[in-house]
């Protein structure tokens, strides 16, 4: 039978990152330091970029990591990120982001970024602009799944008073 161990999550305040399309320096990364200080050393790099990535357009952030107790550096991590934006923007002042990363038996770094974006916009006029640089892949039980220009799996689905909601998933494999 498997060996269950508990997971350890570590939070930290929000930090600024500025109304900016980049967030600020690494150093001020908090699943960067999150996992570092938990021990994970092989997937920090991968873990920075993809987390980094979902930080584009947010004005502050809160990041919570979870990662196994036993070998950091071996198993799958996680870190949930909130995020908020800046008032004037399409988006609902908050969202969110969930970036997960393993080691592979090569040593290398696989890692993956989910994101729910709540949005004022209609979903067709989010699709719109998703297709200018993107395209469609097809539909998922009747949601459309596009790709977008940095190659992210995008789903939208309809919220209230005629929102859109993106879900749009990000893989990375280290070759």
């Amino acid at each position: 039978t498997p060996t269950k161990t508990k997971p350890t999550t570590a939070t930290v305040a929000p930090v600024t990152t500025g109304a900016t399309s980049q967030p600020q320096a690494a150093a001020t990364f908090q699943t960067l330091e999150q996992l570092q200080k938990a021990g994970v050393k092989r997937c920090l790099q991968m873990a920075q970029a993809v987390g980094q990535a979902t930080l584009v357009g947010s004005s502050q952030y809160a990041a919570a990591s979870v990662w196994n107790n036993k070998q950091p550096d071996n198993r799958f991590s996680v870190s949930m990120i909130g995020q908020q934006f800046a008032p004037g923007q399409n988006s609902m002042p908050n969202a969110l982001a969930g970036v997960f990363s393993v080691p592979t038996t090569e040593g290398k770094c696989d890692a993956a970024a989910l994101q729910v974006i709540p949005t004022t916009d209609p979903c067709t006029t989010v699709q719109a602009q998703i297709m200018i640089k993107g395209r469609a892949l097809g539909t998922l039980a009747g949601v459309p799944l596009l790709q977008n220009a940095a190659n992210a799996q995008v789903m939208l689905l309809p919220g209230a008073n005629n929102s859109c909601v993106l879900v749009a998933l990000s893989t990375v494999y280290t070759e």
